[in-house]
């Protein structure tokens, strides 16, 4: 790696060799002309090194960060995943049956309720829709208004519409809003970058493994060599959707075909999920109430619970430690279940089943 100098070293090494050639009455002390003039050279060269340092080391990998990396990955075919955008269903309803069709526009604009600090989480719907004459609801597809992961919204939280279309009394998401995800880190880009050269050699499990993580829609990749004998390969995939959506399912089995070793049985497995019921008690600053934070607490265990891969442990400190964080009001709690830890087996994955909050 070259030497990159700071202004100091710059500096200090100029009136050395400067000594050795000028007389001794000069003076280089602070403030007098000559090391003003250059200190003031020096600075310039100083911010030279900096660039070129920064030049050098968005050369690498492991040092490149943002754009340059991304355009450090391009030359190996490596693009970075964007964000995507959470999509679900509402239901728009009115008490008693329709008189008429009433129209629900493309567009319509939906949200959250406003948290504590004022702010709610926008969709909109994706298609036309009519809730027909004699019925009392109609199901809309939607869509986050803005991508990420703070769209995938739990159930019964869609409830605010601020211009009902004629005929609609109100909205409700009866399942959660899915799919969102936020934009790749430079340490998730980097990651597969690194692997970009296995997975281009066909014929090797590694090449396998890699090849089947660059699809979009798998989290992760677990390949057991070996697993039912020579010549057999099992590859457990976790989706960001459990299951696996037929759409993902048939790009990886035609990855596999084109990927596998020559003459190996290779079979995709999907880990199992074991739902862990979660039941906390909040301790909460006066004059507000648990209604003020059970949504923030929801989001908080859900995107916990949801970031566990397979195999891995639920940690009851860590479960603890993100509902705490998630609003500022609660001093305290209790999590009254899971009491400890919460272990799985290598091919299961530990999702939330029933969230209560007291």
């Amino acid at each position: 790696m070259p030497e990159f100098k700071d202004k100091e070293t710059l500096v200090n090494e100029v009136i050395e060799n400067l000594s050795t050639s000028l007389p001794d009455t000069v003076d280089f002390s602070d403030g007098e002309p000559l090391r003003t003039i250059i200190e003031a050279l020096m600075a310039e060269l100083d911010f030279q090194y900096f660039q070129l340092e920064q030049v050098y080391d968005n050369g690498f990998i492991d040092t490149a960060y943002g754009e340059d990396l991304d355009k450090l990955v391009a030359l190996l075919g490596v693009k970075r995943i964007q964000a995507t955008y959470a999509t679900g269903i509402v239901t728009f309803s009115r008490s008693t049956p329709a008189p008429q069709n009433f129209v629900i526009p493309l567009g319509t604009l939906i949200e959250t309720m406003p948290n504590l600090e004022g702010v709610s989480i926008q969709f909109q719907t994706t298609q036309d829709a009519v809730l027909l004459e004699g019925t009392t609801s109609v199901d809309v597809p939607i869509q986050a208004l803005l991508p990420g992961s703070q769209g995938n919204v739990v159930a019964n939280k869609i409830i605010v519409i601020n211009e009902p279309p004629t005929g609609i009394e109100s909205i409700n998401n009866n399942e959660q809003t899915n799919n969102g995800a936020d934009t790749e880190t430079d340490d998730e880009l980097k990651e597969r970058a690194r692997h970009v050269l296995d997975s281009s050699g066909l014929g090797t499990v590694k090449a396998l493994e890699y090849s089947i993580k660059e699809i979009a829609g798998v989290k992760s990749v677990e390949v057991n060599n070996m697993a039912r004998g020579i010549g057999t390969v099992d590859v457990l995939v976790l989706g960001d959707i459990i299951p696996l959506s037929n759409e993902i399912k048939t790009e990886i089995l035609n990855t596999i075909d084109n990927t596998k070793p020559l003459g190996v049985d290779v079979q995709l497995l999907e880990p199992s999920v074991v739902y862990q019921n979660i039941d906390v008690t909040l301790y909460i600053s006066e004059g507000y109430t648990i209604d003020d934070v059970k949504d923030e607490v929801e989001n908080a265990i859900l995107s916990y619970v949801d970031s566990l891969t397979i195999g891995q442990t639920l940690i009851f400190n860590q479960l603890s430690k993100s509902i705490l964080n998630s609003s500022s009001i609660i001093i305290d709690l209790d999590l009254n279940n899971p009491i400890d830890n919460v272990t799985t087996d290598s091919n299961k994955i530990i999702r939330a089943g029933k969230i209560t909050i007291h």
